[in-house]
């Protein structure tokens, strides 16, 4: 930069400062700039330039600001000289007041910079604590020093480590007296920070004292506070700033434990959480002192509580204050002690199950729950105490209350052996104890299968307290032996047929939990057992078929049960049930649903299931839906809506088959479809004509069947891989004779098959060659099939466009959403004008059988959002200028975009 354009800058800059303008105006700005990255030097010169006007503190502030904003601007190109520069201005003028905010802005600007180290790091907190330390400062200042003291903790941990600078005693000097709830959220983060990277053996009695001084938290957030904090927030961190060092249990354990004696309400509460959270912190070796007070605090809590959260807390400081005296068994010196305030704590409790009906009973039960299940030495003497005692009282009880009670308090005690010792649910636990309860199990299990035989009406809770007990001994690990389990599984089976909705779901819960560890047993009693109930030759109208069938699909818990036990049995029952004319079809359908289910469930995961949809399940549904079709004697008895379920049932075996199987199958589908080859399903084959089942001509005969079953034909292709080549010479030809059958047969159902495998073809197949077809299709059958007199071939023609407008929209198309426009058009037709409207639901919606993306059909993403984007506005414009009627149909067909695309969608469009 020459001298005259050095003079012409400083003259500008002067001119500003001077002036009463504050704003920096765009022009303004980029002349600084631009000036001052004319050199490496610019931004230092401009520094030493604004150093002259400093003295004045009327342009102070201007000053910084303009510094501030081209540093901001610069913050990319700044080398270390120029750092060095800004920051020695900036930390020697942290002193100003008026300039302060500013200047912290400037540095935490530099702090994002390369050339700001682990040096200016320590300069930065230096100048901080020395020029502002603990002078009163608004709380937007304080803000900003606490979040620049996190960074610089956080990025350069090692440097302030090894400097000189007091940054702990500062530290807390600066946070004394902090009431801003956002900064003592920030200071608190400081602190826990502090904790665990810094020697604080010199300074533990100032942090405590000036973290104590805000126990307990009182704040209350504003409304609408912007910012989020809440009480909990707050006193959530103080609670983790305590507990983050055993350096302050002698200070702070005696007292939380005066809080938790003289407060009430949410400080008690409060006083409860921390000593629950500084517990294993603090260690057997502080508690102990106090571990009496806080006993007794908490016992009477749970004893008069009133409220739910306050025993629950309660409940849990009991839990950890125990397991960390626990751990002081092994202590030496401390073993004594630590048994006998453990002991206390229990004895008190026992005592109290004396009158087991009694609340304080039930309160007892909780207080031993959480201490046995708190370490190993409590369990055992929770158990070795109360069990002969529990086991007398039992035996002895004359009330159905009295041993109600008892057995509640046996499940509080197996829950904490369980939670102690772990069950079979958990991954990954593993104890090398074994529960105390082993000493008592067959006793144990005594009391709860003579529960489970009381058959009152008054002894039905009992019935279920026993079953909650049963499953706690089912899922503890290596608890039961395989005689017991087997035991357990009969006296279960002998119960599902004559519990209602809620102790069946707790028998089926403890079954399958069994099915795991004894299969053998549900095989031999179970299973059998719900076959028997099910519906056959002997009682066709049982009603309760329902939650029986729920019952198998429960307990399959997995694809071997499948394989070995439930498919050939369930298989049977279908087969069977689908030929009795006196049996109900909802039962058979139901039946059938339940096989899908369960197939559509274990087929993906397990190959040995696959291979059995293959060679069982696949032959032999379509095998005995053309014996059916065919009006073979004693051949099944078919309707819609079983076709639907078998269509979905054919449709898992081919989607989860590999592309090698899946053209098997698909040359199965034409054989019988096309060719009416019955060979393909091993049945005899025949020269008459009305066997092929799927004409492609209108001048072929047709078969019209009880029930169609083309529906079969589309399952197959419709989720075959796109790699799957389909047995026919044309594609072209054979769509057009789709759409011709489709167009000519007096089935719907037949129609509607035909339609669907039309689409399919259209979306997995459609190259070149097939689109030109489809080019065609549309102007020479389905356009006149709209224009048709006959009300079938109109339907007809408007599905067959709805599902290739599916399968051309949903892959991005530009032709589907031509095709949107007819079918929007055909709303303002008396005849069709609302089933098109409905279509649109079709088109938006996913098919379970086809046209989705686990049935390898092309689909993009966000294709619904484009939908409603391209046709939403058009059905509004036309809706606004039609008659009364079709109004109605077009705001149905907007309806039915509305329900199928995002809120976020539809806000959007709306804004528009």
């Amino acid at each position: 930069m020459n001298v005259p354009e050095q003079q012409l800058h400083d003259d500008l800059v002067k001119d500003w400062i001077l002036s009463s303008r504050n704003e920096i105006d765009a022009s303004f700005m980029a002349h600084v700039l631009l000036m001052t990255t004319k050199s490496s030097t610019g931004l230092s010169d401009l520094v030493k330039f604004l150093s002259n006007y400093w003295k004045d503190e009327i342009h102070r502030g201007k000053c910084v600001e303009l510094l501030t904003q081209v540093t901001t601007h610069s913050r990319s190109s700044l080398d270390y000289e120029t750092v060095e520069v800004l920051m020695s201005f900036s930390c020697d003028r942290l002193n100003d007041s008026t300039s302060v905010l500013r200047l912290l802005d400037l540095v935490d600007v530099l702090c994002s910079t390369p050339h700001f180290d682990g040096h200016y790091a320590v300069m930065l907190c230096q100048s901080i604590f020395r020029h502002i330390g603990q002078k009163k400062q608004p709380q937007g200042t304080r803000h900003k020093i606490f979040s620049l003291l996190n960074k610089l903790l956080q990025t350069y941990t090692s440097d302030l480590q090894r400097a000189r600078v007091n940054f702990i005693g500062s530290f807390v000097a600066f946070m004394d007296g902090e009431k801003d709830p956002r900064n003592l959220v920030i200071a608190f983060e400081i602190v826990r920070f502090i904790i665990e990277k810094f020697d604080i053996s010199q300074h533990v009695e100032d942090l405590f004292d000036v973290l104590f001084c805000y126990f307990p938290i009182s704040f209350n957030a504003p409304i609408n506070d912007p910012f989020s904090i809440t009480t909990e927030d707050l006193k959530d961190s103080l609670r983790r700033c305590l507990a983050a060092t055993p350096y302050f249990a002698n200070y702070a354990t005696p007292l939380l434990a005066e809080k938790l004696l003289n407060t009430t309400g949410s400080a008690k509460k409060d006083a409860m959480e921390t000593i629950g959270l500084c517990a294993p912190a603090y260690g057997a070796h502080a508690l102990l002192p106090h571990a009496k007070d806080i006993f007794d605090a908490l016992v009477n809590e749970v004893y008069h509580a009133t409220e739910t959260s306050m025993e629950a807390t309660a409940l849990k400081t009991i839990h950890n204050v125990v397991a960390t005296l626990g751990t002081g068994v092994s202590i030496a010196n401390i073993r004594d002690p630590v048994e006998k305030t453990i002991d206390a704590l229990l004895s008190q409790c026992v005592e109290k199950l004396n009158e087991p009906e009694l609340k304080y009973a039930k309160a007892a039960a909780l207080i031993l729950r959480s201490a046995a299940s708190a370490s190993d030495p409590a369990c055992t003497s929770v158990v070795h105490t109360t069990f002969p005692i529990l086991h007398n009282m039992f035996k002895d009880a004359n009330s159905l209350s009295r041993q109600l009670a008892v057995l509640d308090i046996f499940i509080e005690i197996l829950f904490a052996s369980k939670s102690l010792y772990g069950s079979i649910e958990d991954i990954g636990f593993d104890r090398d104890f074994q529960t105390p309860l082993l000493s008592y199990k067959k006793p144990l299990l005594d009391i709860f299968i003579t529960s489970l035989n009381i058959r009152s009406d008054e002894g039905r809770v009992c019935r279920m307290s026993a079953l909650k007990g049963i499953r706690q001994m089912v899922v503890m690990k290596q608890f039961l032996s395989a005689e017991e389990m087997e035991k357990l599984v009969l006296h279960l089976t002998q119960l599902i047929p004559d519990t209602d909705g809620e102790l069946r779901a707790l028998v089926l819960s403890s079954l399958s939990v069994l099915a795991k560890l004894s299969l053998p047993a549900l095989s031999k009693y179970t299973f059998p057992l719900l076959w028997r109930l099910l519906p056959g030759h002997q009682k066709p109208d049982n009603s309760n078929y329902h939650s029986t069938l729920e019952a198998v699909e429960y307990l399959t818990i997995n694809p071997t049960i499948f394989n070995t036990i439930v498919a050939s049995s369930l298989l049977d029952k279908f087969d069977k049930s689908c030929r009795l004319s006196d049996q109900s079809r909802d039962y058979v359908s139901a039946l059938a649903k339940t096989m899908l289910n369960l197939f559509q469930t274990m087929a993906p995961k397990d190959p040995k299931t696959m291979q059995l949809g293959q060679r069982i399940f696949f032959p032999h549904i379509m095998s005995e839906c053309i014996k059916s079709t065919l009006h073979y004697p004693g051949s099944w008895l078919l309707d819609t809506q079983l076709v639907d379920i078998l269509s979905l049932f054919v449709a898992g075996v081919v989607k989860n088959s590999n592309s090698s199987h899946q053209t098997a199958l698909t040359a199965i589908a034409f054989r019988l479809f096309v060719n009416g080859d019955l060979t393909a399903v091993n049945l005899q084959s025949t020269s008459d004509p009305t066997l092929r089942l799927f004409p492609l001509s209108t001048n072929m005969p047709i078969l019209a069947p009880t029930v169609d079953i083309t529906l079969l034909f589309a399952a197959i292709i419709g989720n075959c891989r796109k790699d799957v080549v389909l047995p026919i010479p044309s594609y072209s030809e054979f769509i057009q004779g789709l759409v011709q059958a489709a167009l000519n047969t007096p089935c719907s159902a037949k129609s509607l098959a035909l339609t669907k495998s039309f689409a399919s073809i259209v979306n997995k197949w459609g190259n070149e060659s097939v689109m030109s077809c489809v080019d065609n299709i549309i102007p020479t059958y389905l356009i006149p099939a709209l224009e048709s007199s006959d009300i079938k071939v109109k339907k007809a023609g408007l599905l067959l466009l709805t599902w290739l407008a599916k399968a051309l929209v949903i892959q991005g198309h530009a032709l589907g959403f031509q095709i949107l426009d007819i079918i929007a058009n055909q709303c303002q037709l008396p005849d069709v004008g609302r089933e098109a409207a409905n279509h649109f639901s079709t088109i938006l919606q996913d098919d379970e059988l086809m046209l989705n993306k686990k049935s390898y059909a092309n689909v993009s993403i966000l294709y619904r959002q484009r939908v409603f984007n391209y046709l939403a506005p058009k059905l509004i414009e036309t809706a606004n200028i039609s008659s009364a009627d079709s109004k109605i149909n077009y705001f149905t067909a907007l309806s039915c975009l509305l329900v199928n695309v995002p809120d976020s969608v539809v806000a959007s469009e709306s804004s528009k």
